[in-house]
C-alpha cells in the first residue's frame, strides 16, 4: 500500500513560475521516483522535504527573477562615474572642466556657462535649476561634484 506522493512534475504544475533548470532537473528526477514504503509517515515526510527543497531553490533566487524589466535595463545602461579629483566651481570652470562632471554634458556645460555670463554667479548651488537641461534630479545627482565658492 503505497502512501500519496506528490512529484516534482506535479509541483512544477502547480508553481509554473519555476523554470526548468539543470539542477532542478536532477532534483526532480530524484523526487519523481516512486516512494515504496508501507510507513505513510515517512512517505509524508518525503513529500514535504521535496516541496521544501524546492522552494528553497526557489527563494533563492527569487531576487533575480523579481529584478522589473526597468530595473534590468537601468543595470546594463548605467555608465561608471568617471574620477573627479575635487569639487569643480560652477562660477569659474569653463565648458571642459563642467563636462568632466558626471551627468553634465557639453551642451548643459555651454547652458551653464552662458547663464553665467547673462545672469552673473551662481549664489548657490541650488541656482542651477535655472540652467535649461539642469533639474532637480540632475541637481542632486552632481550636487556632490560641484561647488559655488
Amino acid at each position: 500500500m503505497a502512501g500519496h506522493v506528490v512529484s516534482f512534475s506535479d509541483f512544477l504544475r502547480i508553481c509554473p513560475e519555476i523554470p526548468s533548470w539543470p539542477g532542478l532537473n536532477v532534483l526532480g528526477a530524484a523526487l519523481n521516483k516512486e516512494i515504496n514504503s508501507e510507513d505513510k509517515f515517512m512517505n509524508k515526510m518525503k513529500t514535504v522535504v521535496a516541496i521544501l527543497l524546492s522552494l528553497m531553490v526557489v527563494f533563492s533566487f527569487s531576487p533575480a527573477m523579481a529584478a522589473s524589466k526597468d530595473d534590468k535595463q537601468q543595470v546594463a545602461t548605467e555608465e561608471p562615474m568617471p574620477a573627479v579629483s575635487a569639487k569643480v566651481n560652477i562660477n569659474t570652470a569653463d565648458v571642459d572642466e563642467l563636462t568632466k562632471i558626471p551627468g553634465i554634458g557639453p551642451k548643459t556645460a555651454e547652458a551653464i556657462v552662458a547663464y553665467r555670463k547673462d545672469k552673473g554667479q551662481f549664489k548657490k548651488v541650488e541656482d542651477l535649476v535655472e540652467v535649461k537641461g539642469i533639474g532637480e534630479k540632475k541637481l542632486e545627482k552632481i550636487r556632490p561634484y560641484v561647488q559655488n565658492i
